[in-house]
Parts: structure tokens; C-alpha cells; sequence
């Protein structure tokens, strides 16, 4: 038999004996062998196109996770100040990932009664989850010992009323990070990943984008069920006003829990 090295390589071969076959031949003429061709070309074009994803939301989510750092390099009274100009800059940020990645989001704007069922539902979850939220992170402080960080405490400190932290910590938090991960993110992924398997890794991404190591089983948990909203809906409006109202709540109790 010929070594397959040696064969002229303008003609195709049978993967068995390699006698010429023909281009589109399922089945070898000589020694009946099934070829795979055409299902191999199409696996390694779809293993292409996912590492195309992967690799995009990589740069992207780095690109966003960075930042986030100069927060750590800022002193105490600018902090705040510096949270709302990295939310506007990191909606540039999505916004030009959104043009560059061709991602088509836009279906997710729309709004139907189904959206307004689950919304609701989406609500109803929102009791049992803030109250594991508190439950959750108090138990971590009792463990470990730990003071408690208050969200608000560098918004409290530079003078900013509680309109200004409703628009910081509430408004783009919902609008940006749901766009960029429950949208761009996971539609993204969900192009060359089962569903649930893109909710799961956009669920990971946003919990570790909040640096904070003790909240990230919570955000996680919280993720998957926004991930599933969003799945559920086909809509970023749900998603949104349960983010949004999520955090509300939770600036609420900091910020008027604080004064009393």
C-alpha cells in the first residue's frame, strides 16, 4: 500500500486504502470504507468558530474587569466619583464590543405580555433572595469575624445625596452590566454552547467581576436566575428592573438603616 505521504496531495484518497475517491463520495469504491469528510470539515469549523467567541468575550471581559482597578489606586473621598465615570465608561465599552462583536441583541428589547408575566415572577424571587443575600453575608461576617463594608460608604463620604447613589449604584449597574453580560455575553456564547451551559459561564464572569470573594457564590446564584429570566423572556427588560430593584433594596436598607 502506498504511504499516504507520498500520494499527490491535489486529489482526494481514501482515509482506509488510499485510492482516489471522489470529491463528494460518501463511501470509498474500492474497499467500502465510509468517509467522513464533510462532517469533519464542519466539526473543525465550528470548533474554529467557538474559540472566534471564546477568545472575543475573553479580551472583552478583561477589558472590563480593568476597569475597575483604578478604584483600588484612587483615595476614599474620589472613589465614588470614579465608580460613576467608569459606568459611563464601560457603557463606551459595550458599546463599541456591540459593533465590533456584531452580536445581535436588539430582539432582546422587545416587550410582550410573556415578558410581563415573568417579570412578575421575576419580582416574587426577589424576597427569598434578598433575604438569603443578608442572611448569607451575615452569617460570613459572624464566621469570619469580619466588618461589614457598606456599598454606599464612599458615596456617604464625597457628600453624594441618595438620588446620586440610585443613579450610581442602581440605574447603570442594571442597564450596563445586564446589556454586557445577560446580552452580549451570553448570547454570545449561547451560539456554540447549550443554553444552559452559556448561563453557567456568563453567571461566573459577572460574579467574579464584582471582586468581592464573599459574595461570589450569592452573585453567582443570582446570575443563573437572571441568566434563566433572560433565557425564558428572550427580553433584557426583566432582567434589568430585577437587578435594579435588587440593588435598590439593598442601597435602601444601607443608606436609611444607616441614619436611624
Amino acid at each position: 500500500m502506498n504511504d499516504s505521504l507520498s500520494l499527490p496531495p491535489d486529489k482526494i484518497y481514501c482515509s482506509r486504502c488510499l485510492r482516489p475517491i471522489g470529491k463528494d463520495a460518501k463511501y470509498c469504491p474500492h474497499c467500502g470504507t465510509y468517509q467522513n469528510f464533510a462532517y469533519e470539515q464542519k466539526t473543525l469549523e465550528q470548533a474554529a468558530e467557538q474559540w472566534e467567541i471564546i477568545k472575543s468575550t475573553i479580551v472583552f471581559y478583561l477589558v472590563y474587569l480593568a476597569t475597575i482597578l483604578p478604584l483600588f489606586w484612587l483615595e476614599e473621598k474620589h472613589v465614588a466619583a470614579g465608580e460613576i465615570v467608569i459606568g459611563f465608561v464601560d457603557a463606551l465599552l459595550i458599546l463599541v464590543y456591540w459593533q465590533i462583536s456584531r452580536t445581535s441583541i436588539l430582539p432582546l428589547f422587545g416587550f410582550n405580555r410573556e415578558t410581563v408575566k415573568y417579570l412578575l415572577a421575576g419580582i416574587g424571587v426577589l424576597i427569598p433572595l434578598l433575604l438569603l443575600n443578608f442572611t448569607y453575608h451575615k452569617w460570613l461576617l459572624d464566621f469570619f469575624e469580619a466588618q461589614e463594608i457598606k456599598l454606599i460608604e464612599p458615596f456617604i463620604t464625597a457628600g453624594y445625596g441618595f438620588g446620586t447613589i440610585v443613579f450610581a449604584g442602581c440605574v447603570m449597574p442594571a442597564v450596563w452590566e445586564e446589556i454586557a453580560f445577560r446580552g452580549l455575553i451570553q448570547t454570545s456564547l449561547g451560539k456554540k454552547f447549550r443554553k444552559r451551559e452559556a448561563i453557567f459561564i456568563t453567571s461566573a464572569l459577572f460574579a467574579i467581576i464584582h471582586i468581592t470573594a464573599f459574595s461570589w457564590p450569592y452573585l453567582f446564584l443570582l446570575g443563573v436566575i437572571l441568566g434563566f429570566l433572560r433565557m425564558k423572556t428572550q427580553s433584557l427588560w426583566p432582567v434589568i428592573a430585577v437587578h435594579f430593584l435588587h440593588n435598590l433594596v439593598v442601597f435602601y436598607l444601607e443608606y436609611y438603616g444607616g441614619l436611624i
